[in-house]
C-alpha cells in the first residue's frame, strides 16, 4: 500500500494495524474500517469536494467493472442515492440484502431457526440457496433496503448519514452484515437503495461463464422511439415487450 501511494496519483490509505486484539468479531472490525471512511470524508478538507463515493470489495469481486458500467449508472431514470451491483449467474450477497419479499430478515438467522424444524439442508435451501436467483441485466433497477454485492455507489449526503456495525441492537445483538444497519439509518432518513441488475461487477456462474449481454445506448431516432414508446406503454412493459423481441 505504502508502494501504490509512489505509483498512483492521489492514491492514499488508512490503517489501524491489528484490529483482531481490539475487536475480537470480524463483522465489528469491518464495521469499524468503514466507519473510518465516513469519519475521513466527513472531516478531512481533501474530500471536502466529493460528490460520489465507491465502497467496493477488493478481493477479486469487482473484475467485471467497466467505466461504460459505471457511466450507465447516470442513465437511469429512477433518482438514486445508493446503486449497488449484480453479478453474472446468481445474485450472491443475500447476507447484505434487505428486501420486504425477496429476503426480509437476516438469512443466517433465518437459516438457524428453521434448522430444528426442517434440517440442516432444507434451512440451508429457503433461508440461502433459493433467494440467490439470477437478476437479468436488462431487468429495471430494484429498490431494496440493503444490498450491497461487492459494489456500492453513495452520493456523499447518503453515506454520510450512516454508521456500519458489525452486530444489531435491533436484532437482539446478532452477528449481522454490517451494510444492514448503515443502509437502515439511510433508509429512515428518506434515501433510496437500488440494485442495478446492468451493473455487473463479477461471474458467479456455477460451473462456468455466461455471456455478458452488452450495454446497448440508443441513439438519435431510436432514442426517439424508446421515449415514445416509454411514454405510451410505461417503461416496465416496454421493458418487457423488449425482453421478448431480444430472446434467443
Amino acid at each position: 500500500m505504502e508502494k501504490f501511494t509512489h505509483e498512483f496519483p492521489n492514491f492514499t490509505f488508512i490503517s489501524v494495524g491489528e484490529l483482531s486484539k481490539k475487536l475480537s468479531k470480524r463483522t465489528d472490525r469491518i464495521a469499524y474500517c468503514r466507519n473510518l471512511i465516513i469519519d475521513a470524508v466527513a472531516k478531512d478538507p481533501k474530500y471536502g469536494e466529493v460528490d460520489y463515493i465507491a465502497m467496493a470489495d477488493m478481493d477479486g469481486m469487482n473484475g467485471l467493472v467497466t467505466r461504460e458500467k459505471i457511466a450507465q449508472c447516470w442513465e437511469v431514470d429512477e433518482p438514486w442515492d445508493v446503486i449497488t451491483a449484480n453479478q453474472l449467474g446468481e445474485y450472491y450477497d443475500i447476507w447484505a440484502l434487505s428486501h420486504p419479499y425477496w429476503n426480509s430478515i437476516d438469512c443466517w438467522e433465518q437459516k438457524r431457526k428453521l434448522e430444528n424444524i426442517l434440517g440442516e439442508k432444507a434451512a440451508q435451501n429457503i433461508a440461502v440457496a433459493c433467494k440467490q436467483h439470477p437478476i437479468d441485466p436488462r431487468a429495471d433497477l430494484i429498490e431494496v433496503n440493503s444490498a450491497f454485492g461487492g459494489l456500492g455507489i453513495y452520493t456523499r449526503e447518503a453515506f454520510l448519514a450512516g454508521r456500519y456495525a458489525g452486530t444489531d441492537s435491533q436484532a437482539g445483538g446478532i452477528d449481522v452484515a454490517d451494510h444492514i444497519p448503515f443502509h437502515r439509518d439511510l433508509r429512515k432518513k428518506g434515501y433510496r437503495i437500488f440494485i442495478n441488475p446492468a451493473l455487473i461487477n463479477c461471474d458467479k456462474t456455477p460451473g462456468g461463464a455466461l455471456e455478458e449481454v452488452p450495454l446497448s445506448k440508443p441513439r438519435g431516432s431510436l432514442k426517439l422511439v424508446q421515449k415514445l414508446c416509454i411514454f405510451l406503454f410505461g417503461k416496465k412493459r416496454f421493458n418487457k415487450y423488449l425482453q421478448i423481441l431480444l430472446r434467443p
